[in-house]
């Protein structure tokens, strides 16, 4: 467990050297999110009182070739609340729930962080035939 534990500080304390994004309501902001972000009309139909939906989005600047290796330039990770797609149903606006919906898009910040550190640190080769 301690193994553990220590890889996922060591990652988080990397993180910031690649260029990744969090957007909550159009603002880059990493923050706790609010019963307000959820601005998406509640499904009637769904048996769960709220859901919440992320995107995960890329972009880079270029690339280089050296020999038959190709790096990526000014690789961009962001994580987007999709507040049209959250919603919560009136009157189960409740703490627990909220910290619930939370951890989904933490899930998503997770997978920034995994896909940022995968893609910065992959090896690609030019096709060759």
């Amino acid at each position: 467990m301690k193994k553990y534990i220590c890889l996922f500080f060591l990652f988080s304390i990397s993180i910031p050297v690649f260029c990744q994004d969090v957007m909550i309501n159009g603002i880059n902001n990493n923050r706790l999110l609010t019963w307000e972000d959820f601005t998406g009309k509640p499904d009637n139909h769904s048996l769960h009182d709220a859901n919440t939906k992320w995107n995960l989005s890329y972009s880079y600047q270029g690339y280089t070739l050296n020999g038959d290796y190709v790096k990526i330039k000014g690789l961009k990770m962001i994580l987007e609340l999709d507040q049209r797609s959250s919603w919560i149903k009136p009157g189960k606006e409740t703490v627990p729930l909220l910290k619930h919906e939370q951890g989904h898009f933490d899930i998503g910040l997770i997978c920034l962080q995994e896909m940022t550190a995968r893609l910065n640190n992959a090896s690609y080769y030019k096709n060759v035939r």
